[in-house]
Order: C-alpha cells, then sequence, then structure tokens
C-alpha cells in the first residue's frame, strides 16, 4: 500500500508498520465453504460459541445492541439478535 501515512487509521499509527517493515496479509474468510463444518463442531460441542456471546437480544433491539457493542459498553464482544 504506497502513500505517506502520518496519523491514526482504525486506532493505531499505520506509519508504524512501515518503519518496522512488517507485512500484513488480509482476506475474506470463505463462511459458506466452512458453514456445514463449523455448525457440525458447535453441534457435537467441539466448539463452544457462548464462550465469546455476552448479550442476546430480540430483534426490534437490534440498533440498541449496536449502540452497546460500537460503544464498548457492558464489556460486550459479542451481540446474538433473536426473532
Amino acid at each position: 500500500m504506497p502513500g505517506v501515512y502520518a496519523g491514526f487509521i482504525h486506532g493505531f499509527l499505520f506509519g508504524d508498520i512501515f518503519e518496522k517493515g512488517l507485512t500484513i496479509k488480509t482476506g475474506q474468510t470463505h463462511v459458506q465453504h466452512y458453514m456445514p463444518e463449523l455448525l457440525t463442531s458447535i453441534e457435537d460441542g467441539w466448539l463452544r460459541p457462548e464462550a465469546i456471546i455476552t448479550h442476546r437480544l430480540p430483534l426490534d433491539q437490534a440498533a440498541e445492541g449496536y449502540r452497546i457493542f460500537n460503544e464498548k459498553r457492558e464489556n460486550c464482544r459479542k451481540v446474538v439478535l433473536t426473532t
């Protein structure tokens, strides 16, 4: 990513990456490809998503759920909306 970065980008000094010569790789996860295996792992008890779910709210309270998460209130890590 060419350019001159002076200041914060997404909460950290992006220029520090350049100064330290770090390499960062990113990409999208192929969610649909992995979904069947992940759901089976949850059903079998191997994965426990409740370890990160901190809030469960009805769908009509979605805006409040986003607010809690965005403002980092109530130690919020993950909000699950239910119908």
